[in-house]
């Protein structure tokens, strides 16, 4: 999938919290009421071109399954491509509840530190290598975009990370939600895959604010691994052949063109300027630039050497309000000394965070001299 947003042009100001939740629930009813895809089978191969197609044909139909949420779809596939006590390495941080659903399969999670230094991504390949080579090491759990920096994986680093996985025969679990929200050409993992051991897995939840919709679609390269999970969920979910609002959903967001898309492209690219101008205006030392996808801002405090755990205490009790995105993430080393801020709000709402943590940093800031 290869999003440009060179044209995009400047859309309405936000005024909710979800992007573009007005077109969204027009969208759904539309698709819900009309049924102009059809049902049973016709819906359903019509879902899997429709996936196929936004990926520019790269992900074959067939290979398309339809799945009650994208930590179903992980935990799922972690269990049919490993045994217990065998380990699932990641590159990002992530949200708690996929820690927890790793977890909960019994498998060892293991995070490669990864650095960042202005806009590349700094890898140590032998290290990383030398993890995947290990015995016990069977899933890569790969995050495109990285979470949270905004980090999009170039053709590149994904070529040379499909050699590694191939090499050590590694099943890769690319998790691609939120790639829809990409200032620049995105790449998908089935892009450079040089084997079958490979699924990709995604929402269009974040991008298309379908907030109370949480099924995903994944696209799973190893048939018996397809028919294992799509035989595993027929028997729990019955979604062989599913007609529900999400399958309608789904064909809507991906099947038309991305008027909306890039609408909700320019609002955020928009508050990431903001946030941009505001840090950069009080701290040129940060030097923050605005990352190529998503919708959270990484801000790496290093350079002013703050200790996280005041600054939050300092939001809490000075300005009674939870403004950063740090509680819900869990953390690889070299991400530990920076703040994520969810910036898919209303324009108050995020002038309101950075009022909050400019005033908290420099509430820190007087403390260190007294």
């Amino acid at each position: 999938m290869k999003v440009n947003v060179k044209d995009a042009k400047s859309g309405p100001e936000l005024q909710q919290v979800t992007l573009n939740s007005e077109l969204s629930k027009e969208s759904v009813q539309t698709a819900w009421l009309t049924k102009q895809w059809g049902t049973g089978k016709e819906l359903f191969d019509t879902y899997q071109q429709t996936i196929s197609q936004w990926f520019d044909g790269q992900i074959p139909p067939e290979t398309v399954c339809f799945a009650p949420s994208y930590l179903y779809v992980i935990q799922q596939l972690v269990k049919l491509t490993s045994s217990e006590d065998s380990h699932v390495l990641t590159l990002s941080s992530h949200l708690h509840e996929v820690e927890a659903a790793l977890v909960s399969t019994g498998r060892v999670v293991t995070n490669f530190a990864i650095n960042f230094h202005e806009e590349n991504v700094v890898i140590d390949w032998k290290a990383l290598e030398e993890q995947l080579a290990l015995a016990e090491t069977k899933v890569l759990l790969l995050s495109q975009p990285h979470l949270p920096t905004g980090h999009l994986w170039t053709h590149e680093e994904l070529s040379l990370l499909s050699e590694l996985c191939c090499k050590h025969r590694v099943w890769v679990i690319s998790d691609e939600t939120g790639s829809d929200l990409s200032f620049s050409d995105f790449e998908s993992w089935a892009y450079v895959a040089d084997n079958p051991f490979w699924a990709v897995v995604g929402s269009p939840s974040q991008a298309a604010c379908f907030t109370s919709i949480p099924e995903a679609y994944v696209a799973i390269a190893d048939y018996n691994v397809k028919r294992a999970f799509q035989s595993d969920l027929d028997l729990i979910y019955g979604f062989h052949f599913p007609e529900t609002l999400g399958v309608y959903s789904h064909i809507h967001a991906y099947g038309q063109e991305s008027t909306w898309l890039q609408s909700t492209l320019s609002q955020l690219r928009s508050q990431h300027k903001y946030v941009a101008d505001r840090i950069n205006q009080t701290y040129p030392e940060l030097a923050y630039r605005v990352p190529p996808s998503g919708y959270m801002v990484w801000l790496d405090l290093s350079a002013l050497s703050v200790d996280l755990s005041k600054l939050t205490e300092i939001l809490e009790q000075q300005f009674g309000q939870d403004v950063l995105y740090i509680s819900h993430l869990v953390y690889a080393a070299e991400q530990a000394d920076g703040i994520a801020i969810n910036v898919s709000c209303t324009e108050q709402e995020l002038k309101d965070k950075m009022d909050a943590i400019i005033g908290a940093l420099g509430i820190l800031s007087v403390m260190s001299y007294e």
